[in-house]
């Protein structure tokens, strides 16, 4: 999505915000437009590091020597599950990392090709209902606050239509509000718009959504980041969020 900013060919994409920070911090221009999602505080999860049940493997602090799953290396996903790990006594390079999309990562771990992956919704809904899964960490118990996602633009594209963007935004925070207003309805529309299962779409945890930013969740990205050497000194919120969207 960055490159594609950069090549002309996209206008504005919803992007993980540590993407964007590895983009910034060498130079490029970008203006993080509006939050596309915020780690939550628990207790329930969007996103949350699993094993089989049949490798036996129950903890975060059995997986040294172990093939875990992720659906990019240096990604937010990396992140958190090297966060997991330091905090069960486990360097990253401990284990070997397996770079696999989603929707194969869930065959991979079922196969025993992996030990363990970092999965989000709405599969781990469905691996609850399958019921063969053991979920070893949440990310909300290593990232709650933490921003995930935001819709970004480059900034001299902002800079020359900010009314527009401002439009954007101001139906971004409406479509939140109505969301906020009839969960029940906001879950028909994520069936329809995903093809997710109605049943399912109804159970899902989902991430968080706010209007703005909180420099809070940028600064623990940051910090997370730098802790585990994906960035070097991150940049200012102030340089980073477009103007309206980092909250007072």
């Amino acid at each position: 999505l960055v490159e594609a900013m950069i090549g002309g060919s996209l206008d504005m994409g919803m992007i993980a915000t540590l993407t964007l920070i590895q983009a910034v911090e060498p130079g490029l221009e970008v203006a993080l437009v509006a939050p596309a999602g915020t780690v939550g505080p628990g207790p329930q999860t969007s996103t949350a590091l699993v094993s089989r049940k049949a490798g036996g493997i129950t903890s975060v602090a059995q997986l040294r020597g172990k093939i875990i799953g992720v659906n990019a290396l240096g990604n937010h996903n990396y992140m958190v599950v090297s966060e997991e790990l330091q905090r069960a006594g486990i360097r990253k390079d401990e284990v070997t990392w397996q770079e696999i999309d989603f929707p194969h990562m869930v065959t991979a771990l079922e196969q025993g090709r992996i030990d363990a992956a970092n999965l989000p919704e709405p599969y781990l809904t469905l691996l609850r209902d399958a019921g063969w899964a053991i979920e070893l960490a949440m990310q909300e118990q290593v990232a709650a606050g933490l921003s995930i996602a935001a819709y970004a633009a480059l900034r001299p594209w902002y800079e020359a239509r900010r009314p527009l963007v401002e439009r954007f935004r101001r139906g971004i925070t409406r479509g939140i509000e109505a969301c906020q207003r009839d969960p029940a309805r906001m879950r028909d529309i994520l069936a329809r718009a995903t093809r997710i299962p109605p049943e399912t779409a109804r159970r899902i945890v989902l991430a968080p959504l706010h209007p703005t930013f909180a420099r809070s969740e940028l600064e623990l990205l940051m910090e997370l980041a730098r802790r585990h050497r994906l960035i070097e000194r991150g940049v200012p919120t102030d340089r980073l969020v477009a103007a309206g969207a980092l909250a007072p």
